[in-house]
């Protein structure tokens, strides 16, 4: 597949970021099972594919931004971070001890909106790298290095008897332990960007390179995660591993392929915006649902995430109709008379 075959309406990127979305809110809503094995293999394996996939996405089409048209991205990602602030305010305004406590909560986003606080400081951080022509901006060797050290300072530090490596750690939960702006954000950004940036390479290969590589990557995070769960026990999280971001790299190359090869009938651009609604209010669903229904942890799941579509796609559709509303009356008002 040629680089100048790229789709630019990625519809196939549209479709999985919704089914990520999905596995974030699974992630959010355990315990699903009752079992604890099930809920270990969902919970600290398959859904920690979804954010990977979303950093990795959001860098390949960041690097093919103009600089105002990253400018504007970044204010709008600032943007849908502050409504997201506001609205749980409610929540974790009543759990604040000080006034440290309440800078860390909004500098670096309460509970999910971790996600949206690290999307937000890594691109600017990307965005002045290029801005400046800083060759260190895809340098293999960094995105390389900021990932083992997210991954040491996440889980493999356990291994380590190093007193320096643990004081490390400690001191980076403030900002997000492994899974923080610096170690997990921008190294899969950069990874997007690269791709973006060697496209006429990257896309290049046969779909089946992908496909056997996507098998490789599932294969060793699941060996990982079972691994680090066999040693670690009930100690550990995986949030970030040596592996489990691997899978999403590949798939987000995948959908190109299959969004070129086969033509969507249903416009995939709702599904696009419905994902940063979904995103935001999906714990605000998860929390009614399961104070209101009183249901089983199986059924709050499937609940939880049909009621945040339905919500979310049903947001999008409000906002475009009163686009359409406004132009169409803009474009009555400046008619000549």
């Amino acid at each position: 597949m040629g680089s100048n075959s790229l789709s630019k309406t990625n519809w196939a990127l549209d479709y999985v970021k919704l089914i990520a979305s999905v596995l974030i809110l699974g992630l959010h809503a355990l315990p699903i099972f009752r079992n604890v094995d099930a809920n270990a293999f969902f919970g600290q394996w398959l859904f920690r594919l979804g954010v990977p996939l979303f950093l990795v996405s959001s860098g390949f089409y960041f690097n093919r931004m103009s600089q105002q048209t990253k400018l504007k991205y970044i204010k709008n990602i600032f943007k849908i971070y502050l409504i997201g602030t506001a609205l749980y305010a409610p929540i974790f305004a009543k759990s604040i001890t000080g006034i440290f406590d309440a800078i860390k909560i909004i500098l670096f986003g309460y509970f999910h909106l971790w996600y949206l606080s690290s999307l937000l400081i890594a691109l600017v951080i990307i965005y002045l790298l290029d801005r400046f022509h800083c060759k260190l901006l895809y340098s293999k060797v960094l995105m390389i290095l900021l990932i083992l050290m997210g991954a040491l300072f996440d889980e493999y530090y356990r291994f380590i008897d190093v007193a320096l490596v643990r004081k490390i750690k400690i001191g980076l939960l403030m900002f997000g332990g492994g899974r923080s702006t610096i170690l997990f954000a921008l190294p899969l950004l950069m990874i997007g960007g690269w791709i973006s940036a060697r496209e006429k390479i990257v896309f290049n290969l046969r779909k089946w390179i992908y496909l056997m590589l996507l098998f490789i990557s599932l294969s060793l995070s699941i060996v990982e995660f079972l691994l680090l769960k066999n040693w670690l026990d009930d100690g550990v999280s995986l949030d970030v591993t040596l592996f489990n971001y691997l899978p999403a790299v590949f798939i987000v190359i995948l959908t190109f392929y299959l969004s070129r090869s086969k033509k969507c009938s249903i416009d995939s651009r709702y599904l696009r915006k419905s994902t940063d609604v979904f995103y935001i209010i999906h714990i605000w669903i998860i929390t009614l649902v399961g104070r209101i229904l009183g249901l089983s942890y199986e059924l709050r799941f499937a609940v939880s995430a049909v009621i945040s579509l339905v919500f979310s796609l049903s947001i999008v559709w409000v906002f475009n109709w009163v686009k359409q509303k406004k132009i169409a009356s803009d474009a009555l008002n400046n008619a000549p008379l």
